[in-house]
């Protein structure tokens, strides 16, 4: 994929993991071991902050301001008929895309 549709994909993913339904109940083990979900990056970390490294806490951080900003970007999606507004809101998502592959080098994956 190329820069911001791959923003658009991972958007769809956090929105999808909200709107349906859990099929089962999590015990309270499940939780605890999972951790935290890192969207741009598609993994878990260590809740606990003393297990992560300095680049780890960035990571998090890094991701939860992303994932505030591309769900806000994808849901400014201009008309197809609106060229200009349209090439800008792609080069947001461009930006959003090198975001994306800084938080990857930080989670080192």
């Amino acid at each position: 994929m190329n820069g911001w549709s791959e923003v658009l994909a991972a958007k769809q993913r956090l929105t999808r993991r909200c709107e349906t339904p859990s099929r089962r109940r999590r015990a309270k083990s499940d939780v605890a071991r999972s951790g935290m979900y890192l969207a741009s990056v598609q993994t878990a970390v260590p809740a606990d902050p003393d297990l992560l490294s300095p680049d780890m806490r960035v990571a998090v951080v890094e991701d939860l301001l992303w994932s505030i900003d591309a769900l806000e970007w994808a849901n400014r999606r201009p008309a197809v008929w609106r060229l200009r507004e349209r090439a800008s809101w792609r080069e947001e998502g461009n930006v959003l895309a090198d975001k994306q592959d800084r938080i990857r080098q930080l989670a080192g994956r």
